[in-house]
């Protein structure tokens, strides 16, 4: 039955375009091209699908990855959080979220060439990825570690991202290895700077008696 307004809902046909858009995306690019082909491939028509993507391939860049956001929650649902170190919690976020971008990831290297065309977008997603993240891992700040955290981690996962890409180990445990090492040299400047600050407020506190 051909995919349309008459027969499934928006959200129905939206998930099924999707679908299909990557696995045509790996090998044609994220592109408005992927798009007529994942159409022919569902039985839909073209005219539909930018109905309900009128942007096309750069509006299925956005809703695939706000999915992926809300599956990767879904995910961690189901992990025993509190009882985790921080630390624990970014690493088991980031990897449940390549674990679900796995059967897609020549998409996902089309879809990094995408982004880089444009960047306004490729950095409101990273943003709002290592936001979600560092919530979920407890953090509560709203001084300027807000930023400072969110700016590494968006650091970390793009490294992490990159070098998913040309793993091919089992498990993707070189990933795995190379994202603790990622996240441990955050923790070490994290650590470093709480340092410095606690340094500077006991020497502040010292110019004050003399004051």
């Amino acid at each position: 039955m051909p995919l349309s307004a008459t027969t499934s809902s928006s959200e129905h046909a939206k998930k099924q375009i999707v679908s299909a858009f990557l696995s045509e995306a790996g090998t044609s690019g994220w592109n408005d091209i992927s798009l007529e082909k994942a159409c022919n491939s569902i039985d839909c028509d073209y005219s539909y699908a930018r109905a309900l993507f009128p942007e096309g391939a750069a509006e299925i860049a956005d809703y695939y990855l706000e999915m992926i956001n809300r599956q990767m929650l879904l995910e961690l649902g189901k992990y025993n959080l509190p009882a985790m170190k921080i630390r624990e919690r970014i690493k088991c976020a980031l990897m449940i979220r390549l674990k679900i971008a796995e059967p897609h990831k020549e998409a996902i290297r089309s879809l990094l060439g995408h982004l880089g065309m444009h960047a306004p977008k490729a950095v409101a997603n990273l943003a709002k990825l290592s936001d979600i993240v560092w919530r979920t891992a407890g953090d509560t700040s709203t001084d300027y570690n807000y930023y400072t955290k969110r700016m590494m981690l968006s650091g970390v996962y793009s490294a992490t991202l990159l070098f998913w890409l040309n793993d091919t180990s089992k498990n993707h445990s070189e990933t795995e290895q190379f994202l603790d090492r990622r996240i441990n040299n955050v923790m070490q400047v994290e650590k470093a700077k709480k340092t410095a600050i606690d340094l500077f407020d006991a020497a502040e506190k010292k110019i004050r008696r003399y004051l």
